[in-house]
This record gives structure tokens, C-alpha cells and sequence, in this order.
């Protein structure tokens, strides 16, 4: 109950702060966020990693963001793109913006704080800032107003101005289809001769919970002779390409329809019930 409250505050102040914007439609953009909380944006220092010793690599190996309450300023990373740098800019931003948050990070920093505290700023956070990057419950009703597909997450992640990985996770965890998404990262076969695909993650619709099981593991490879590495080394999946396809399950009696989409680094995967 704890957690739906703090959950339900980061959503509150994402919902007010989208009320003083003023905004009707999408997207909504960093200047506009940073310019409403009264912040700027700075960049971080760069790190030299060889010279960190275990404890500071872990507080700052994988730093994106910082927020800086008594300079009003966000560090971000030089290294990031521009959609990166938005996410961050709006994950910071809700540091400044929750009360308390504010509160503990006058007193301390973001990367000295105790596990259990640090982890629930950063669940906030990042729901205060998909709350903001998906305008709201508005992505989700524009997303049920288009065909569904993988074409139709495309367009809409270009009128958000979102990556179009986030905008998947978002378009299913929304839906009330029974329909999942899978992530695999891009790589090379040991003989160099073909690619592969590494199991990142997948991520289920609202709509049905305990539907579908992916057979891999995190991180696991998928055998050379699964259809989607396939599709992807016969050149299936190449120049913004979706392919689809439909598939039928003997023991389940089911039917299922497959959309598959590479954007140059990664291969993603929708599956929707029929």
C-alpha cells in the first residue's frame, strides 16, 4: 500500500506539472520542463574509469543525470542522444519537483543515499517521467484510436518524440489485447560470419498478465536456427522493413500474429492473440 502511494504522488505532481504547462497537445519538451522548475542543465564531468577505484565505479561508472538542488541545475551526459537526454531531463526534473525528494537531496546526494530510499526516488521518478514523455493517459488512448501493429507505435513515437523502444513497452503494458513484446540485442556468431540475438526482456499487456512465457533466459542466446535470426540474416528485417507473419500453435489451438522490427542495434518482437 506504501508503494501505491508513493506511486500514486509521482503520478499527482507528473499531473500538475503537465497542468502548468499549459500544453494541448504532445510533445512536451526538456526546455519547457526546465524553464517551469526554474532549472538549467549543465554537463557532467567525465569520468576517468580506469582511475575509479570498486566503490566510486559503482556510484559513477553508469552516471546519465544528476540533479544539483542547491545550483537549480541538472548534469547530464555528454554521451547521451537527444531522446536519452529528455528521458533524463524529466527523471531529474522529478527530484525537484516531489517534496520530499527535494527534502533528502539538500541533505544528501543521489548516489549516497541508502538502498531502500534511493529505490523508490527512482521508481517515482521514472513514473513521473514516462507520465510526462507519454503525455499522460494520452499516448494510451491515441494508441487504441490506430490499427494495431508496430506501424502504428512508429508514428506515434515520432509524434512524442519518444524512442521507439520506450514506446513499445508503453504501448503494450497499456493494452487490453492479450499481447506481448520481446527486446533482443544485435551480435555477431562466434565464427563471425553471421548475427545473432541475446534475450533482453519482454513485457506483457494489461489485459492478461499471465499470458504467453518466453522460452529463454535474460541475456541467453537464441539458436541459429530460430526464425527470428532467420528472417534477421537473410536480410528480412533490414532498411526500417517489418515483417510479418502469422503463426499457429498445435497444442494450444491458438493462433497468433507476429510483427518483428530491427532499428539497427536491437530486433523487436510483438505478438498479439488472435
Amino acid at each position: 500500500m506504501a508503494a501505491e502511494r508513493h506511486d500514486s504522488a509521482a503520478l499527482e505532481a507528473a499531473s500538475t506539472l503537465l497542468g502548468r504547462l499549459g500544453l494541448d497537445e504532445p510533445p512536451v519538451k526538456p526546455g519547457m520542463v526546465l524553464e517551469e522548475l526554474g532549472l538549467e542543465v549543465g554537463t557532467l564531468p567525465s569520468f576517468d574509469l580506469e582511475r575509479l577505484d570498486p566503490e566510486q565505479l559503482q556510484l559513477f561508472g553508469s552516471v546519465k543525470g544528476l540533479l544539483s538542488p542547491s545550483e537549480s541545475k541538472i548534469y547530464v551526459s555528454e554521451e547521451l542522444v537527444s531522446k536519452q537526454e529528455r528521458w533524463v531531463i524529466f527523471h531529474e526534473g522529478a527530484h525537484a519537483e516531489i517534496g520530499w525528494h527535494t527534502e533528502i537531496l539538500y541533505l544528501d546526494n543521489e548516489y549516497t543515499l541508502g538502498p531502500a530510499v534511493k529505490e523508490q526516488m527512482e521508481k517515482e521518478a521514472n513514473g513521473f517521467a514516462a507520465h510526462l514523455q507519454f503525455f499522460g493517459p494520452r499516448f494510451a488512448t491515441d494508441a487504441r484510436e490506430v490499427p494495431f501493429g508496430i506501424a502504428s507505435i512508429r508514428s506515434l513515437a515520432d509524434r512524442y518524440g519518444t524512442s521507439f523502444e520506450s514506446s513499445l513497452r508503453h504501448y503494450v503494458e497499456t493494452r487490453q489485447e492479450q499481447c506481448i513484446c520481446a527486446v533482443f540485442r544485435l551480435g555477431r556468431h562466434p565464427d563471425g560470419s553471421r548475427e545473432t540475438l541475446t534475450f533482453q526482456y519482454f513485457v506483457k499487456s494489461a489485459g492478461n498478465r499471465a499470458f504467453w512465457r518466453f522460452p529463454c533466459k535474460v541475456g541467453e542466446a537464441l539458436p541459429m536456427d530460430d526464425p527470428l535470426v532467420i528472417l534477421l540474416n537473410e536480410g528480412k528485417l533490414t532498411g526500417n522493413e517489418i515483417h510479418q507473419d502469422t503463426r499457429y500453435d498445435l497444442k494450444t489451438e491458438t493462433a497468433y500474429l507476429e510483427e518483428a522490427f530491427c532499428n539497427g542495434h536491437s530486433v523487436f518482437l510483438l505478438v498479439r492473440k488472435l
